[in-house]
């Protein structure tokens, strides 16, 4: 590699490092809000607050859920594509550094594609999406269900 090239590289690394740690820090506050927020609902239970209390939690934990799930989405794309802008300049310069040699081992082991403009998935990014996906669905789920209970019950607190 030529001495632009590698400076060019260097920062498609950092950037893809830095990109990597917010999809950490991610998944870290998405289970530090949930289990917050669970505790408050278990809190709420145990102090017999009334349902639509307790149905209104849920479906903002929900939301928070989804927020999550918008965040990382987001950020897995932006990672892809400094993946991408590597593994070219990897291409480009003849080399197989790191970021070409994981897409090899990813085509060799039939790692799925997301969809997203021809980026693939990697297992990670498949269990994040279940776990911010399907948590924000039960909990609006359940939210909704104790809100319809509370209506259909004559507005009851238990």
């Amino acid at each position: 590699m030529d001495e632009a090239t590698e400076e060019i590289y260097k920062q498609v690394n950092e950037n893809w490092r830095f990109l990597a740690r917010w999809r950490q820090l991610a998944f870290a506050g998405y289970l530090t809000a949930v289990y917050g927020g669970l505790s408050l609902i278990n809190l709420a239970i145990d102090h017999g607050y009334p349902r639509w209390v307790i149905g209104i939690c849920f479906l903002l934990l929900s939301g928070v859920a989804y927020i999550f799930w918008i965040f990382d989405e987001r950020t897995h794309r932006l990672t892809m594509h400094a993946c991408e802008a590597a593994v070219t300049l990897e291409e480009t310069a003849g080399q197989k550094g790191f970021f070409r040699v994981n897409k090899d081992l990813d085509a060799e082991n039939g790692v799925l594609h997301s969809g997203h403009r021809g980026l693939w998935m990697d297992g990670h990014s498949m269990a994040a999406n279940l776990l911010f996906r399907g948590s924000s669905i039960i909990f609006a789920i359940t939210g909704m269900v104790t809100l319809v209970k509370f209506i259909c019950l004559g507005m009851s607190k238990a």
